[in-house]
């Protein structure tokens, strides 16, 4: 096989609508195979719009301006993929339980099942993990700095 996204997506929308991707995605904790989801019926023609709708993000000017002028911004281009939105979601805080952060996690992975599967991604379940995260971000951030930042790197 290939490492390539380009041949990859080349070779998956060649194969038209003939086949069904299953994706499966899971972590390793301590040596255990934990499912976390998965996501059936993935036609290739879905995964063509959506590396085509990741390319038209990534030709947004002001992004690629805003992208390049962190101090995190390593890339000489924004390269939009599914760990920047997974950054808007809270991946746990201490003192806070854990059924909270389960929560935000199931809620990204449903928003990524919804968005393999062409569904509609209800506003509410990106905007609620998100303010989440920028207020847990605000009131821990360092005073030195002044500033928040996500971790897009």
């Amino acid at each position: 096989m290939t490492n390539d996204e380009n041949e990859i997506l080349e070779i998956i929308s060649e194969a038209e609508n003939y086949l069904a991707l299953t994706l499966l995605f899971f972590q390793l904790n301590n040596s255990q195979f934990e499912i976390l989801t998965i996501i059936q019926d993935v036609l290739p023609s879905r995964v063509v719009q959506l590396f085509e709708a990741k390319r038209k993000v990534e030709q947004i000017e002001f992004l690629n301006e805003w992208w390049c002028s962190l101090p995190i911004g390593k890339e000489s281009q924004f390269v939009f993929n599914f760990s920047k939105v997974r950054d808007i979601f809270p991946k746990g805080y201490p003192n806070e339980e854990s059924k909270n952060n389960d929560v935000y996690r199931q809620s990204f992975l449903e928003m990524v099942s919804h968005a393999f599967k062409g569904n509609k991604i209800d506003l509410k379940s990106i905007l609620h993990p998100a303010v989440a995260q920028m207020r847990y971000l605000f009131a821990n951030r360092s005073e030195k700095k002044k500033t928040l930042q996500l971790n897009w790197n």
